[in-house]
């Protein structure tokens, strides 16, 4: 009888444990479902930050929290959402908050579902100690949103005695929330990596003074780009230019912002490195228009954002001119960057529909325009019948590796 009654109330005992471990069991699974409201800590003052906390929730796990602080009335309702990085742990007291108080909203999710639970109002924001930095123009960044990049940051406009600064740059979602610090970065500048691809960043300056101190975060960043989504073209309106004429190159960056730098570079002539000669910006659409005024065959490139196009030639046939001289002799001047002494040009007749070479003239006379033009010229006299058109001709082979053929002016003989 005694040992039925112990198996009787070992029995109970174990089915009392399943109970419990069942009831426990179920209050742990489920969709979010808040315990503990959210709280806030951090000084209520313009310029410091305040710390959102979660509070509790039970449900299944993992959990991820996101988060929505408001701007409530000084009695701590009529709560309007702030936009601009109040999507984050963090939060940045500024001058629109003075005489408000703030609201934290925290968002629970996991694979069950998701919940919201309010924090109690804070009190009410006070005004920064006379004198203490107060910011009135938010930092701003600025660089190419290319990974490798550098990017700035401005310290913004300050009101109250003159203030040193500290930086540090978060990383931040698409939309801008959701923003940590970035490890090590507390400077003035910083180059994305890797891991910001994909996102958007923000720099955080503290300004400092006897008097006390305050803090304010730039807007966001463009999206963070790989080095290797960057691609620029470069074309031109023209491939050959007459010597003294002047050519449009024009190409795109893909992605680029308004206003990001394109450096102009250029090779003329027979010169084995790229000089720069110029810069220019992109629009809206990342497209670009620079002129540029080749003196020689010249091959341009166009560098932005971290990366350059392929090179593009423009060649160049220098100026001739063929004219009467007094004495019924003719005279054949040459303009281009270097001398063409030594060199002829074939002087042709139109004869019977077609051209045909008559004389070589070489050119024997060598004199200076304004840098870097130089002019070679020669004058002849030439025995043909009256009336025939002429022009002086420049072949590829006397013309040079600099140079491509060119053609006079028409004149009467």
């Amino acid at each position: 009888m005694q040992s039925l009654r112990n198996r009787i109330l070992v029995t109970l005992a174990v089915a009392a444990v399943a109970t419990v471990t069942a009831v426990a069991a179920s209050a742990a699974t489920g969709p979010p479902k808040s315990t503990v409201r959210p709280t806030i800590t951090g000084s209520l003052v313009v310029g410091k930050t305040l710390t959102a906390h979660n509070g509790g929730w039970d449900g299944t796990q993992p959990f991820t929290f996101t988060y929505q602080w408001s701007r409530c009335g000084s009695t701590g309702t009529g709560c309007v959402s702030i936009p601009e990085a109040s999507q984050s742990v963090q939060y940045i007291l500024t001058s629109d908050d003075l005489g408000h108080r703030l609201r934290l909203t925290v968002a629970a999710s996991n694979s069950a579902g998701r919940n919201t639970r309010d924090s109690v109002p804070t009190g009410v924001v006070k005004a920064a100690p006379t004198n203490a930095p107060v910011n009135s123009t938010r930092p701003a960044i600025t660089g190419s949103p290319i990974e490798g990049n550098t990017l700035s940051g401005s310290n913004g406009v300050w009101n109250g005695a003159t203030p040193t600064f500290t930086y540090q740059w978060q990383r931040c979602d698409t939309s801008g929330a959701g923003c940590a610090d970035i490890l090590g970065a507390k400077s003035q500048t910083y180059s994305p990596t890797s891991l910001d691809v994909g996102n958007t960043l923000r720099i955080v300056v503290t300004a400092s003074n006897a008097s006390g101190s305050g803090s304010s975060i730039s807007h966001q960043s463009s999206t963070i780009r790989s080095a290797s989504s960057v691609q620029v073209t470069l074309n031109s309106n023209v491939s050959v230019v007459s010597y003294g004429r002047s050519a449009t190159l024009s190409g795109t960056i893909a992605g680029a912002s308004a206003g990001d730098t394109v450096t102009i570079m250029a090779r003329p002539g027979l010169n084995r490195s790229l000089q720069t000669v110029g810069s220019t910006t992109t629009d809206a659409n990342g497209s670009f228009t620079k002129t540029v005024l080749p003196r020689m065959r010249t091959v341009y490139v166009a560098r932005g954002d971290g990366a350059t196009s392929d090179g593009l030639a423009i060649n160049v046939r220098p100026g001739i001119r063929l004219s009467h001289v007094a004495g019924g002799s003719l005279a054949v001047r040459l303009t281009a960057a270097r001398s063409f002494v030594g060199r002829y040009v074939t002087l042709q007749a139109f004869v019977h529909g077609r051209w045909s070479t008559v004389k070589r003239v070489f050119l024997t006379r060598r004199s200076f325009g304004i840098s870097p033009t130089i002019f070679s010229s020669a004058s002849f006299h030439l025995s043909v019948r009256h009336g025939l058109k002429l022009r002086a001709f420049l072949t590829l082979s006397q013309s040079g590796p600099t140079y491509t053929s060119a053609t006079s002016n028409l004149v009467r003989s």
